[in-house]
Parts: C-alpha cells; sequence; structure tokens
C-alpha cells in the first residue's frame, strides 16, 4: 500500500506536469515563501523536483497534509489532488477555507490578535502554526489550515469552528454576515446558538492623503521638489458610509521634499489619533493617496511602512489597500455631473463589463470614439502611465484606471515569433484580466488580495486609480470653508 507521500507526489506530478509549471507553483503558491534551494539545474525532471520539494516540506516543518492544501488552492479543479483530499482531509475541504480566507482578506489579522482568537477558542497551550524559521507563522491563511485538524476535548467541538466564532465578535457586520454563512455551510451552526458580545461595529477607516506640489505646473518634477502633504480620516458605520459629515484632521498641511514623501507617510501611520480610530476598527484600512498628474507614476504601494511593534517593514500595499486619487478631478471639480452620473453606475454594475482596454495601437481619436460608444467606468492601460489617459477620463468623469507601471512583467511566450510590440495589448490582457472578474466595485480589494499574497511581485507591476464620489476631503467641497494649502510657514526639511 502506497504511503500519503507516494501518493501526494503522484497527484503533485499530474497537476504540475512541467518544470515551469512546477517552480510557479513553489515560487506563488505555498504559503509561507520555501526557501528557493531547490535544484536549480537544467536537466532536472519534475518527478526530481517534486520528490525534493515533499522532502523540503517535511524538514521545515510543514506536514504534508498542508502541501496538499497549498497544491488545491493553486490548481482546484485537479482531479487527483481532490481524490487525494477526499481520501485523508476529513473535516474541511480547500474550497471552504479559501472561502474563509477570502471572508476576512481585507481585515489584516496579525501575529497577536491570532494567537489571542486561537487562545479564545479553546486551542493548545503551544498552538504555533508550523512555518520555515525564516517565514511569519501566523498568517491568516497557515492558522485556519492548522486548525483545520483539530476538534475541542471534549466538546468535540471543531476548533476551526469556535476560532470563527471568536472572529465574529471582533469584526464588522458586513464580514460577520458573511462569517456566520460560512458557519452554517461547514456544519458550525451550533457556534452561533451562543449569544454573541454587542460590540461596535465599524466599517475600515479611510485615510486620505493629499500630496499638493508647492508650484503647480513645474516643468519638471525632481526627488528635490517641494510639497505639501495632509491627511484627513474618515471613521466608516457598519453601512459602510461615514459616521460624521466632515473627517479628522490627522496632518495638517505640512511642507516636506517629494523624497521624503514615503517617510512622511510613515510618520503619518504613527500619529495618535490614526492609531486610536484603527484600534476601534480593528486594523482595517484602506488608504487613498491624492497625486497630481506629474505624480501618478508614483509607486506608492510599494512604500515601506514600519510596525509598531515589531519595527519589521513591509511594502504597504500588503498592509492595506491603497489606492490613488486624482487631484486634478477633485480639486479642480470639471464635469462633476457626469462623473456623478458615472460614479453612481460603478455602484450598480453586476460585473466588470464596462472596461475599455488601451493599447498603443489606439489613436486619440478613436480613444474618444470609444468611450462615446462604450460609455465605460474603467479604463485599463497595458502602457506605463500616460498622462493623457487622466485627462480623458476626467473629461469624460471615467472614475478608475488601472495600469502597468513596469512592462517588463510582459514577458514574451517563446512559442510566438510575433514582434514584442504587437503582442503587449494581449499580454496585457493576461496578466490583468483575472483582476476583472466579478464587480468592478470590487476592483480595488482584489488588487489589495493579489498585493498581499505578493503574486508575481504585484505590487511592483500594477496602479489602481479609483476616484468615486464618496469620502470627498473638506477642502475640495464646494461648501467648504477651507481652501488648497498655497503656503506654509517653514521650508522643507
Amino acid at each position: 500500500m502506497k504511503s500519503f507521500n507516494e501518493l501526494l507526489t503522484e497527484a503533485l506530478l499530474d497537476a504540475f506536469p512541467t518544470v515551469e509549471k512546477l517552480r510557479a507553483f513553489i515560487s506563488e503558491g505555498i504559503s509561507p515563501r520555501l526557501p528557493h534551494d531547490l535544484p536549480d539545474s537544467p536537466r532536472t525532471t519534475p518527478k526530481e523536483l517534486v520528490l525534493e520539494l515533499v522532502q523540503l516540506v517535511d524538514s521545515r516543518g510543514l506536514r504534508p497534509e498542508q502541501l496538499l492544501r497549498d497544491a488545491r488552492r493553486w490548481n482546484q479543479w485537479n482531479e487527483p489532488l481532490m481524490e487525494l483530499e477526499k481520501e485523508f482531509v476529513s473535516l474541511f475541504s480547500t474550497e471552504q477555507l479559501v472561502k474563509l480566507d477570502s471572508a476576512v482578506e481585507t481585515l489584516g489579522l496579525e501575529g497577536d490578535q491570532l494567537r489571542q482568537l486561537v487562545a479564545d477558542a479553546g486551542g493548545p497551550q503551544d498552538f504555533t502554526p508550523p512555518a520555515p524559521d525564516n517565514e511569519p507563522q501566523w498568517s491568516f491563511w497557515r492558522v485556519i489550515v492548522s486548525l483545520a485538524e483539530f476538534t475541542q476535548q471534549p466538546t468535540k467541538v471543531s476548533l476551526l469552528h469556535a476560532f470563527v466564532g471568536q472572529l465574529l465578535e471582533q469584526v464588522d457586520e458586513s464580514t460577520a454576515r458573511k462569517l456566520e454563512k460560512w458557519l452554517q455551510a461547514t456544519g458550525g451552526a451550533a457556534v452561533l446558538e451562543h449569544p454573541r458580545r454587542v460590540t461596535d461595529r465599524r466599517g475600515p477607516l479611510r485615510l486620505f492623503v493629499k500630496c499638493e506640489l508647492s508650484r503647480e505646473g513645474e516643468s519638471h518634477v525632481a526627488p528635490e521638489s517641494e510639497i505639501f502633504v495632509t491627511a484627513w480620516c474618515w471613521e466608516v458605520g457598519e453601512d459602510s458610509r461615514p459616521i460624521s459629515e466632515f473627517p479628522e484632521p490627522i496632518q495638517e498641511p505640512t511642507r516636506r521634499r517629494l523624497n521624503q514623501f514615503p517617510e512622511l507617510l510613515g510618520e503619518i501611520y504613527q500619529k495618535p489619533a490614526l492609531r486610536k480610530r484603527l484600534s476601534a476598527a480593528h486594523d482595517a484600512m484602506t488608504i487613498e493617496v491624492c497625486l497630481g498628474v506629474d505624480l501618478l507614476s508614483k509607486e506608492v504601494d510599494s512604500w515601506p511602512l514600519q510596525h509598531e511593534l515589531t519595527q519589521d517593514t513591509v511594502p504597504v500595499g500588503r498592509r492595506y489597500p491603497v489606492v490613488v486619487r486624482s487631484f486634478e478631478r477633485l480639486y479642480r471639480l470639471e464635469n462633476q455631473g457626469l462623473w456623478n452620473k458615472r460614479c453612481e453606475l460603478l455602484k450598480q454594475v453586476g460585473d466588470a463589463g464596462r472596461v475599455l482596454w488601451v493599447h498603443s495601437g489606439l489613436t486619440r481619436d478613436r480613444l474618444r470614439e470609444r468611450i462615446h460608444r462604450d460609455e465605460p467606468l474603467c479604463l485599463v492601460s497595458a502602457l506605463c502611465f500616460r498622462p493623457e489617459l487622466l485627462l480623458l477620463s476626467i473629461e469624460y468623469g471615467l472614475p478608475a484606471m488601472l495600469w502597468l507601471r513596469d512592462e517588463t512583467v510582459l514577458r514574451k511566450p517563446r512559442a510566438l515569433r510575433k514582434p514584442r510590440a504587437l503582442l503587449k495589448p494581449l499580454m496585457a490582457r493576461r496578466f490583468l484580466k483575472p483582476l476583472l472578474k466579478g464587480p468592478l466595485s470590487g476592483l480595488p480589494e482584489r488588487v489589495y488580495r493579489v498585493r498581499r499574497r505578493g503574486a508575481r511581485k504585484f505590487s511592483s507591476h500594477v496602479t489602481l486609480l479609483w476616484d468615486t464620489n464618496e469620502f470627498l476631503p473638506p477642502d475640495a467641497r464646494r461648501d467648504a470653508a477651507l481652501t488648497t494649502p498655497a503656503r506654509v510657514e517653514g521650508g522643507p526639511s
């Protein structure tokens, strides 16, 4: 009779029959990441690579069943993997765990929070999800995969169900409904019979950070250019609407050099006024960075953010959803009626069909014609940021744009002999199309989800401009007593 490892090896070879597919799974599909000390010879066969992978997983303290979970998550419909899971994994399917992971993905749960939730659920005192020494053990996916194999003694209740029951007390109402449905669908309805503690339901915070050049219309924007940075924060209720009409000021207008902006964003993140509200929102927050057309090529979601306790740094776009907004649109208020109309349509569109793909062969006149005809809500570009596209989106009231800022990700398939320039639109569609599956209103969350997983070093490739008419900064409203800061005392530090 074959051992589990032997059956797993055969199933992995069926799911990933080539070295290229195996390496893609190893580098992007296994959570947490494994060190790249697997065979790298051109002569390496798929079987040799799989055998080394199974052995490495075992030596690093990761159970083979967890490797099976990761493989199923990566190749969901492979029959040998499905059969192996049915035979050896009895409590929860990988599909059920993926749904649970997706339900709380935007909450950004971390080590201390997860440890406390496991303890409150009755988990073993020495419980630690297995992971390589150089990787964070307390990721949500790794925790739920580990908990899925436990039951509470002597109640025989699944420890994962108890864990989700504890989580219910700390999330907003929308997420709580998702978790309740998940419990009912997976046989955990008994957890819902216990009365939940009534908590103040809050949605994710909205942090708005505005960056304004001190000399509007500068012919050349340099790292030493002067900027003014201002920040506000909205607390959001369970209905996804702001709790108060005006946001709280977090950062008064501050003069800095452009190359100091990433550092200042980190300082804003540590402000006590923001930390207090972030704690009440269970560390859930969306960050909006408002930039002028000359600055929208900046990789703001890749800027480092330092954890207040561990001092570790992580790209801000992997910690929180990050979008950019257009200074020209918000503060010049051109074509506001058309913009409001399209923003309302954005909330109603059931899928991402209102998207217009832009490529180098599309002339300006032809692009205008397509916008008139198709009435898109989002421009998607295979090219690096082009200011004229933003100006067109403002002119026609389009609230969203998605573009590649690093075209090197568009690798030419070896089998195709056509010139690279002709293949760019095709390759860009292949790279970006998965983001456009589902309601267009969910695009920011899907971009964040992929950034958080670090797939294909995604945060270094894609920018999302998300300019809806909700949560307007107080100095951009027509009835605002405030104005954009023209000058403040003091010079750049």
